[in-house]
């Protein structure tokens, strides 16, 4: 899978999933290691979770008060940490 696909990383315990419209793939990667590595195109919004910003939608809030970032092309719809949610509104903004 070409970065260009990947929707979002999701680190689940010792792995990382890259999430992309064809499917999933494992990688060995850690999301810091992706983050240092992609920079500018992927955004933390989560202690487990990468998303792409060229693929942001939006950002629904939840019935709860959380917060998810929706993806387009991924039926993945990751959480945003309040630690996170305020730089994740400021990036959105700013595209």
């Amino acid at each position: 899978m070409a970065v260009e696909e990947v929707r979002c990383f999701l680190a689940e315990q010792k792995y990382v999933t890259a999430h992309g419209a064809s499917g999933e793939l494992l990688i060995p990667d850690t999301l810091k290691e992706l983050e240092r590595e992609l920079g500018e195109r992927f955004l933390r919004v989560h202690r487990n979770a990468l998303v792409a910003l060229s693929y942001v939608t939006g950002l629904r809030r939840g019935e709860d008060g959380s917060w998810q970032v929706e993806l387009e092309g991924c039926a993945i719809s990751p959480a945003v940490s309040r630690r996170h949610l305020a730089e994740v509104k400021q990036r959105l903004l700013a595209r």
